[in-house]
């Protein structure tokens, strides 16, 4: 009777780490892959390009001063980032400096 308990006891020990370990993954955050992390920053310099540089449109020279400054944060903030490659920073780059801002709005 006693190996009846004892079986019993370590039968219900394992059932709950089981599900506690269960409960636990069903409530870790996902996680996003690289790709898609590094889409989401492009599309909020994207954003960020189109807030800042729209109300200059009038204006050229303010314009292409503002875009310039802004690329070079973008590049600075893109070389510590760990999402990014030499390549892909300058990819990215290219494709905001070419980004028409006012198409997109």
């Amino acid at each position: 009777m006693d190996s009846l308990v004892l079986f019993s006891l370590i039968a219900i020990f394992v059932l709950a780490i089981i599900l506690w370990i269960t409960l636990n993954q069903a409530n870790a955050p996902t996680q996003k892959s690289a790709e898609v992390k590094q889409r989401e920053i492009v599309e909020a310099y994207k954003m960020k390009l189109r807030e800042t540089l729209l109300p200059l449109h009038n204006n050229p020279e303010a314009l292409k001063q503002k875009k310039n400054r802004l690329l070079q944060e973008i590049s600075s903030e893109l070389a510590r980032n760990i999402f990014f490659d030499q390549d892909e920073m300058r990819l990215v780059i290219q494709e905001l400096a070419n980004y028409n801002y006012e198409q997109n709005s």
